[in-house]
C-alpha cells in the first residue's frame, strides 16, 4: 500500500509539458500522427505530464527535411527501392536539438500502395525515439 502512495506522490510532482506545435510542411497526415504520438510517448516516459497550463514547459517540433531518393530500379525502369531521410528539430525555451536518420525501404510491387513508406516512417521514428527520450531526460 505504501508503494502506491509513494508512486502517486511522485507522479503529483512530475513536470508539466505542453506540445505547442508540430510543424510539418510536407502535407503528410500520417507523419503528423506519428510525430505527435512519438513526442507524447517520449514526454510521458521521461517523467512529464501532458498539460498545457501556464507553468508547463512548451515543446515545438518541426520537420526540417523529408526526402525520398530512389536507389534501385526494376528491369522495366520502375523504382522499387528508396532511401528515406527524416530530419526533426525539437525546441523548448532557448534549447534546441536536431535529429536526423536515413532508412531504406522496398516496394515489392505496385499493389502495396504507400504501406512500405508508412512502415519506413514508423521505423525511422522508433530509431529517433531513443535519442529523443535520452535528450528529454538529460538535456531539456
Amino acid at each position: 500500500m505504501w508503494f502506491i502512495t509513494f508512486l502517486m506522490f511522485g507522479l503529483s510532482f512530475a513536470l508539466d509539458a505542453c506540445i505547442r506545435s508540430v510543424d510539418n510542411p510536407y502535407q503528410d497526415p500520417y507523419l503528423d500522427y506519428l510525430l505527435v504520438k512519438t513526442l507524447e510517448k517520449a514526454l510521458q516516459e521521461s517523467g512529464r505530464k501532458l498539460n498545457c497550463d501556464k507553468d508547463a514547459q512548451d515543446f515545438y517540433l518541426k520537420v526540417t527535411r523529408l526526402k525520398e531518393e530512389p536507389t534501385a530500379y526494376t528491369p522495366f525502369k520502375r523504382v522499387n527501392a528508396y532511401n528515406l531521410t527524416l530530419s526533426l528539430e525539437l525546441r523548448s525555451g532557448d534549447k534546441s536539438k536536431t535529429y536526423s536518420r536515413t532508412i531504406n525501404y522496398f516496394l515489392p510491387s505496385g499493389a502495396y500502395g504507400n504501406l512500405p513508406k508508412r512502415k519506413a516512417l514508423e521505423d525511422l521514428l522508433n530509431i529517433i525515439y531513443l535519442d529523443l527520450l535520452q535528450d528529454l531526460k538529460v538535456y531539456f
